[in-house]
């Protein structure tokens, strides 16, 4: 026989996967619904993509119509960011302090802000130099031929890609408030990040040269520093609440 505690733990596990559940499927629906509305201006978008290089091909009859379908669909996720993080907080929040769940908004509204900085310091200022040094390897007899697939496959993992590191400083304001890092950790491990920093600029950008891989490394070292000054403030803020 369970104990009527056992099976009230067993009730609350029960409720919160279905919460879970509740919050995923919330999430996908903003995906699917902004997904739907952002397929008819997957046209301009590509457009907008092929900027730096003119234009691109697609070399099989489904191809065209595909691309269209993955454009709109990483339109979708961009969009709903603000979606899926405020489900995310919703569902976390039952677990925080009263004074924790005052911290959502604006980590919602940061959060939302530094994923598009991100993506647009990419667009602006990324892509156009990686690309332009990529396409400078060609030869007279080595041309480029740029299919779309490929193409777009490059372009949004440099651009989600950079979206999502540049969600360093509220990363560290978690990982803070969860003990789980201090600012004299953070520190005394500068070179370490910087490393980690110069590896990851690698990663998002696949590019050889190293200007490309500094443009990316200089504004992450930025936000590094950013995060330092955050995770003092979370330390003073968990301090004053003890």
């Amino acid at each position: 026989m369970k104990s009527s505690e056992d099976q009230e733990k067993v009730m609350s596990l029960t409720e919160h996967l279905e919460e879970l559940r509740w919050r995923i499927l919330k999430s996908l629906g903003a995906i699917l619904l902004f997904a739907v509305l952002s397929f008819p201006l997957s046209p301009k978008m590509i457009e907008l993509l092929a900027r730096p290089v003119g234009e691109f091909y697609f070399f099989a009859p489904t191809e065209a119509l595909l691309i269209r379908f993955k454009l709109a669909f990483a339109m979708g996720l961009g969009l709903a960011a603000p979606v899926i993080l405020y489900q995310t907080w919703a569902f976390i929040i039952p677990a925080l302090t009263r004074r924790e769940r005052n911290y959502a908004p604006p980590l919602v509204f940061f959060s939302t802000l530094l994923f598009g900085t991100g993506i647009a310091f990419a667009y602006f200022f990324l892509l156009p130099v990686t690309i332009k040094v990529l396409l400078s390897f060609g030869t007279e007899s080595l041309k480029d031929l740029l299919g779309v697939n490929r193409y777009l496959t490059f372009v949004l993992w440099t651009l989600i890609g950079c979206g999502v590191v540049f969600e360093l400083p509220v990363v560290i304001f978690f990982l803070t408030r969860l003990g789980l890092v201090t600012p004299r950790f953070l520190i005394q491990r500068w070179r370490e990040a910087l490393l980690l920093i110069l590896i990851l600029a690698a990663v998002i950008t696949p590019s050889i040269d190293v200007v490309t891989q500094i443009l990316l490394a200089l504004p992450l070292t930025f936000l590094y520093l950013i995060s330092l000054l955050v995770a003092v403030l979370a330390k003073k803020r968990s301090s004053s609440t003890l």
